[in-house]
């Protein structure tokens, strides 16, 4: 079956009148020039089917095709249709298209229309899931095959807005169609046929006469952005409308909306429309219409509708990180702090703009109380707001932003303990996380409440006892809390730890041996009861001790890694190979069976690239322990990389089997403090196996 890529080289072909080099074809695609050569034999295959010509060598790395244009646009039409392969993106798109706009959606439909096997779509549901409750949306199961979305309708309404504003454009004779740059896309042309059918019956001529008629009555001039985007938004609330998804809009800003010209000209407008508002229009739905038509013209004309949100935020997060480096206070990962000012500075632009005076006379009372940090605040938004806004800030204004800062920073003062309380959210590999959680309780006066994949976080509802989540993941702009949420790399970088030290999490002096102690207490005195002492120490030193009293089920990195695990590979290998002769030394001695290579490989390829700890190294591990008869390490290390998907460029394999998930937790972390100095990670890949041997010997033996 061809893939897209072979429709793709098709489409090259012809577009490069009928001549390809292999050489720069493989760079276009990034991939290798035997993928291309194979790509070419799928194809003529495919071509003598439909009785053409097929692509032949002309001279060295040159292919040429001796075929007609009009030929080639028919079959690159009927094999996008016939012969398509969806990308797993393209597919979990496909599917959060129809739960975002179709009320009822069948997983059998889907495994029809992607032409994919019942357990592809539920791995690719399991993402999209994660999408939606990203977006405070949930999929929930209502038989085994019935499934709907529910959650927040404006959080729906803004998804199908982006959906919209990505993939349409309105004509002039006022009918949906797919843009331009869209229309070679057959996923797209897919996802388009199935909306344009599901709005056939709204009026858009009637919608582009309201907003003219408001755009009118306001005495302003609109964008085509924002414009277009507020057809785009009245055609998803009047079929939300029709299909009785009604709008509960926040109370947020309500009173002020209320009470502008967009509010009072919008309620009349919609009477005046009443054809095309056939359904009644509730206060929510026009409040939420206020704020994009407040939106949509508070800026220059020749600004862009989206982007001056975009600097919207980025203004607040300059904001909030020079007042942090002032008051010596980080306020910026304070994500309630964030959204106040957001919400805040909204209303704030359009009463400066349009000369509207604040009711509410704070400024004696804030300027008495917090004098200092006001006029800290005065001086930056003279900095940031008044350039932004173009106007100087009322000192009511600066005293609400000041309010705003206090109260962010009685958060972060009430939040500093001495020993945080920290959860670390990770994706699945136990082998990084135990060993992050590791490093972590070595360094730092922390305690880990937890450790716990991304997904099985997301159902936690009480955090209160939490001080910080450390992570692994791009999760920090996802998610609502009044804790910060700090991004690691799974071995500590410099970097990382200078962020840990701006968090007030700062390393400590290195732990305690509680056996050296232990010995030095019997060498000066007679011990009556050693278990109760043991106990007592470990109470009175906390988190500032290593329990080395058992070591008899724990190995060094020297023990799990005997010269005969050390392997040197020069050649060019894809990542499954990796895997499979990094295993070979625990195969060899039964420490694993095959299935248990099986199951690392399947991690990956269900989990994605979780066993990747930095650029260059990654940890194949599985969590079946029942293919793991014991404990073991095998390092392998590759002169030229071997590619991982993410165009990660791996050249060092440390793979490992755990009989317990504890025994290699001592070699793991031997093996990360090894490679955290990069200097001993680059002398590490230009040495031979002994001096590799030597080197690990030296650090842990």
């Amino acid at each position: 079956m061809l893939n897209k890529r072979c429709i793709d080289i098709i489409d090259y072909l012809k577009k490069n009148k009928f001549k390809l080099s292999v050489k720069e074809t493989a760079n276009l695609f990034d991939v290798s020039e035997r993928c291309i050569r194979y790509d070419i034999e799928n194809i003529n295959y495919y071509l003598a089917k439909f009785d053409m010509n097929e692509i032949r060598k002309s001279s060295k790395g040159i292919y040429t095709l001796d075929e007609s244009g009009e030929k080639i646009d028919i079959l690159l039409k009927e094999m996008s249709k016939k012969f398509y392969i969806f990308t797993s993106e393209e597919r979990k798109e496909y599917i959060e298209e129809r739960f975002l706009f179709f009320k009822e959606n069948k997983l059998i439909d889907f495994m029809d229309i992607l032409n994919v096997s019942m357990s592809t779509i539920r791995i690719d549901l399991k993402e999209v899931k994660i999408f939606f409750l990203e977006n405070e949306l949930e999929l929930n199961f209502f038989s085994k095959s019935d499934i709907y979305l529910q959650g927040n309708e404006e959080k729906v309404r803004m998804l199908q807005l982006k959906f919209f504003n990505k993939l349409f454009e309105i004509n002039s004779e006022n009918k949906l169609i797919i843009r331009e740059k869209n229309r070679n896309s057959y996923l797209n042309e897919l996802i388009s046929k199935d909306l344009i059918q599901l709005y056939e019956n709204i009026d858009l001529k009637n919608i582009y006469d309201f907003v003219k008629s408001v755009e009118r009555d306001l005495k302003t001039i609109i964008s085509d952005e924002a414009f277009n985007i507020l057809r785009y938004y009245i055609i998803i609330m009047i079929k939300r409308k029709e299909l009785g998804m009604n709008l509960n809009f926040k109370e947020r800003n309500k009173k002020f909306l209320m009470e502008t010209k967009e509010f009072s000209i919008l309620k009349r407008e919609i009477t005046n429309f009443s054809d095309l508002f056939s359904k009644e229009m509730d206060e929510s739905e026009v409040l939420l219409l206020t704020e994009l038509f407040l939106g949509a013209h508070s800026y220059n004309f020749n600004s862009s509708f989206f982007e001056n949100w975009i600097e919207l935020e980025t203004m607040v997060n300059k904001l909030i990180r020079e007042l942090s480096e002032i008051l010596r206070i980080d306020l910026t990962s304070d994500k309630a702090l964030v959204d106040g000012l957001l919400n805040h500075l909204k209303p704030t632009y359009y009463r400066i703009r349009n000369n509207i005076d604040f009711e509410n006379k704070l400024f004696s009372s804030v300027y008495n109380l917090y004098t200092d940090l006001y006029e800290k605040i005065e001086k930056i938004s003279e900095n940031y707001l008044e350039k932004y806004i173009g106007k100087t800030i009322p000192k009511e204004e600066v005293a609400l932003l000041t309010i705003h800062f206090k109260t962010a920073i009685d958060r972060k003062v009430n939040s500093q303990k001495k020993t945080k309380n920290i959860l670390i959210v990770c994706e699945l590999g136990y082998g990084s996380s135990k060993l992050l959680a590791q490093k972590l309780v070595e360094r730092y006066d922390v305690n880990i409440v937890d450790i716990l994949p991304y997904h099985r976080f997301l159902e936690i509802e009480e955090c209160d006892d939490i001080d910080f989540i450390i992570t692994t993941l791009d999760m920090e702009n996802t998610l609502e809390y009044n804790f910060p949420i700090i991004k690691v790399q799974p071995i500590l970088t410099k970097e990382d730890k200078e962020l840990l030290e701006s968090y007030g999490i700062s390393e400590q002096q290195r732990k305690i041996s509680l056996k050296l102690l232990l010995n030095t207490i019997k060498e000066e005195t007679e011990i009556k009861n050693e278990t109760a002492l043991i106990k007592r120490l470990k109470s009175i030193l906390k988190h500032r001790y290593v329990d080395d009293l058992d070591k008899n089920n724990f190995y060094s990195l020297s023990q799990l890694l005997p010269i005969e695990n050390i392997r040197i590979l020069d050649e060019k290998l894809d990542w499954r190979e990796g895997i499979k002769i990094s295993s070979i030394p625990l195969l060899e001695k039964g420490y694993i069976t095959d299935e248990y290579v099986f199951e690392m490989i399947k991690n990956v390829e269900i989990n994605g690239n979780y066993m990747i700890i930095n650029d260059i190294i990654a940890l194949p591990h599985a969590r079946t322990k029942k293919f793991v008869k014991q404990t073991g390490m095998s390092l392998l290390i590759f002169r030229d990389g071997i590619e991982f998907s993410g165009n990660k460029n791996i050249k060092i394999l440390l793979t490992f089997s755990s009989i317990d998930g504890k025994e290699h937790i001592d070699a793991l972390t031997d093996f990360i403090t090894l490679v955290e100095d990069k200097k001993i990670l680059d002398k590490i890949l230009n040495l031979d196996l002994k001096e590799i041997k030597e080197l690990i010997d030296n650090i842990s033996g």
